[in-house]
């Protein structure tokens, strides 16, 4: 899928230069609403390849100007922060939020700030940062499936500044439709509803294996409109990673609706919300996905009872 020379040399000490040892010290920080943050002792360095019309360039993160920023500045300069490797808590079964990858995210959040520039170095799109993100992790002995999957899911995010929100629309359009197939596909594995050609009336078996290859073959067709991007790789490995772990996600973001939703009666009930040292568990994502759940299950009953 690529050729990419690990060479975790390529990191390197921020505040040294090229050629030194990175290291990463980070100090726990917590907001006024208690989400834990981190924010970084020492800058971290990563020479980037093939970086537009240039050759090799370096990058750093955070921008020098932040790590020490002026308490006197109007308006006051906030000091760069980091959620280390941004992924839902429901996936971190499968990308932990640190680990080997852990210098390459840094550096990617570095990179694809808003507002003020984050990190020395020129300029760079989410588009570009991603692609920066992947060779990194590669740099440092990430496995390559794990590193292509965690690429496509940060791409998802810098799919919405590309120029054309009509193309835009149209490459999240195609991973929705991924999603419903395998939806459908599952009922009709279970004989509930046939709808879905290549499933049919068959073994049990038979279905199952015709599912598998459909996962396999549907997202190239699929996720062609994001070949208009150039990020055609990156749309099949999202597709496929949702037609293949639909079920296993589908479970865990139950799982963890349940315990947030748990989490948020239980504070009701103990009337600990008004406590300093407690943090507050917010319920509104949890209720989203919650109605999300609920919907789901109605249109799946009420597909299974139009197919006794």
């Amino acid at each position: 899928m690529e050729l990419v020379q690990p060479t975790p040399s390529r990191f390197f000490d921020g505040d040294v230069g090229y050629g030194s040892e990175a290291m990463i010290d980070l100090e726990r920080v917590t907001t006024p609403e208690g989400t834990e943050e981190w924010a970084m002792v020492k800058r971290v360095g990563y020479r980037v390849r093939r970086l537009r019309d240039l050759t090799d360039v370096d990058v750093i993160v955070p921008a020098r100007h932040l790590q020490n920023p002026d308490p006197n500045a109007k308006p006051p300069i906030k000091r760069f922060t980091t959620d280390l490797t941004s992924v839902p808590q429901m996936l971190t079964w499968l990308v932990p939020k640190s680990g080997l990858h852990l210098p390459a995210a840094l550096v990617h959040d570095g990179l694809i700030t808003e507002g003020h520039k984050e990190h020395d170095g020129p300029d760079v799109s989410p588009v570009e940062a991603d692609r920066i993100f992947r060779e990194a992790m590669a740099d440092l002995g990430t496995p390559l499936l794990r590193r292509w999957i965690v690429w496509s899911a940060v791409t998802l995010g810098s799919v919405r500044s590309l120029p054309s929100k009509l193309l835009a629309f149209t490459m999240y359009l195609g991973l929705f439709v991924v999603g419903a197939l395998g939806y459908f596909a599952t009922l009709d594995l279970f004989d509930q509803i046939e709808v879905i050609c290549w499933m049919g009336d068959r073994p049990w078996n038979r279905e199952l294996i015709y599912g598998l290859i459909a996962a396999l073959v549907v997202p190239l067709i699929v996720c062609l409109p994001w070949a208009l991007a150039k990020l055609y790789r990156a749309g099949w490995v999202a597709s496929w990673t949702i037609a293949v772990l639909f079920h296993v996600t589908l479970a865990v973001a139950s799982v963890t609706i349940a315990y947030q939703l748990s989490e948020w009666v239980v504070q009701l009930v103990s009337k600990q919300l008004s406590t300093e040292h407690t943090q507050k568990v917010k319920p509104k994502w949890a209720l989203i996905g919650l109605a999300a759940l609920i919907g789901l299950g109605v249109l799946t009953w009420w597909l299974c009872q139009r197919n006794p």
